[in-house]
């Protein structure tokens, strides 16, 4: 067994499933990606509900080549990745898919920003990128909707 799944007796006897520093680390985690997610979706919804405009201009500010694509389609690709996958973070469910598209996203993201010249906001986007491996690496934590419904 885990540390996490181990049962462990308390001073009275009973049995405690989490201790203090397993919260501690779930109520990290769900900062994580809280932090990751909710700024992220509040920029790309917006974008997404504009309809075509929204969906074009994303596609633009890439820089991409449009690998035969319109710039429309691969807007409103990596807007609803970006939208679904923060969703995903908030509430657990396809976590680890989530973390995977985000970091591909990133990418996308980083390679622009180096082609463009830019020096510090590549920085930023590799910081993305480690947190979307690290919690690929940890997993959502607790703190999940997904648990709270499985328990019922």
């Amino acid at each position: 067994m885990d540390k996490q799944q181990t049962k462990t007796n308390d001073e009275k006897g009973e049995i405690v499933l989490f201790t203090a520093d397993d919260k501690r680390l779930n109520l990290g985690l769900l900062i994580v990606r809280l932090g990751l997610s909710v700024p992220l979706l509040i920029q790309a919804l917006p974008r997404l509900i504009a309809g075509k405009s929204g969906w074009v201009g994303m596609g633009q500010s890439l820089g991409l080549p449009a690998m035969g694509l319109s710039m429309q389609i691969l807007g409103l690709i990596v807007l609803v990745i970006q939208v679904l996958s923060s969703a995903s973070l908030i509430t657990g469910y396809f976590f680890r898919l989530a973390v995977i598209l985000l970091a591909a996203v990133y990418s996308l993201y980083f390679f622009k920003f180096v082609g463009v010249g830019y020096q510090i906001l590549p920085l930023y986007v590799v910081t993305h990128i480690s947190l979307c491996i690290g919690l690929l690496l940890t997993g959502p934590g607790r703190y999940v909707v997904a648990v709270k419904i499985e328990k019922k």
